[in-house]
């Protein structure tokens, strides 16, 4: 697997800051977070760089954070895939204006839950209205989560070769319409050990490589000795087919 520049990998599956500061010590430059609560317990625990993966809509939902990072000089990135989120983030940043803070448009590229339409000019538009706000334009964000139903490693490094197509078909817009500097980062466990890391993409940020598990296994990305936790759980159940624990016991997922 081919290094990006940078890796500011997830923590939604470890949630822990003990591990993160092992990353950012193994070479990760950040982390990225799921939640402003998240990014406040990341920050108080001495990560000084931080993507939100969480598409804003509301200033109230990121003023604790935005205050928790000028209180610690933490730099932080957010995410928007619409012109609210930009009002949003503007208006937070009006109580904050000293936090070293950007924006990143996050891209639909397949998993259809948020994100831009990279066959429309809808990332302009976003990108014209943060220029307009004054708001530091950071680039283009994706998450390839699709993968995890490819199947297998070579239908996922197929996913993987889409992402960058479609990650460079917005980038391209918007380098025409003046957004020169425009750095792409995708997030996936799947696609970056399934394919190699196209030499466009600027970061990384995989979360669930940290640990893995059965779901890597079943894709063929990995094998069992090679996961890095198991759970013990009590077995409520037992058939001719399965134990059960309890699925919701240990995760809302198999794997």
């Amino acid at each position: 697997m081919r290094q990006a520049s940078r890796c500011d990998p997830h923590i939604k599956t470890h949630k822990s800051v003990w591990i993160a500061q092992r990353q950012i010590a193994s070479g990760a430059q950040g982390v990225t977070v799921s939640k402003p609560s998240e990014g406040i317990s990341f920050i108080q625990g001495g990560v000084r760089d931080l993507l939100l993966a969480y598409p804003i809509v509301q200033p109230q939902s990121v003023a604790e954070l935005l205050r928790h990072a000028v209180l610690h000089q933490a730099k932080l990135t957010l995410i928007a895939d619409r012109l609210q989120g930009v009002a949003a983030i503007a208006d937070a940043c009006q109580q904050q204006p000293e936090c070293d803070l950007a924006v990143a448009i996050k891209v639909d590229v397949g998993l259809h839950r948020i994100g831009v339409n990279p066959d429309t000019d809808e990332a302009v538009l976003i990108a014209q209205a943060l220029q307009d706000k004054g708001l530091r334009f950071a680039g283009l964000v994706s998450h390839a989560g699709h993968a995890y139903g490819a199947g297998n490693a070579a239908a996922i490094a197929d996913v993987a070769r889409q992402e960058t197509v479609l990650m460079q078909r917005v980038q391209a817009k918007l380098q025409a319409a003046g957004f020169t500097d425009c750095p792409l980062s995708v997030g996936s466990t799947p696609t970056a050990l399934a394919a190699e890391i196209a030499p466009c993409m600027n970061e990384i940020r995989p979360g669930n490589y940290a640990l893995l598990d059965l779901t890597a296994c079943r894709l063929g990305l990995t094998h069992v000795d090679q996961l890095a936790m198991s759970v013990i759980t009590r077995v409520v159940a037992v058939n001719d087919h399965f134990r059960d624990c309890g699925c919701r016991v240990k995760n809302a997922e198999f794997g």
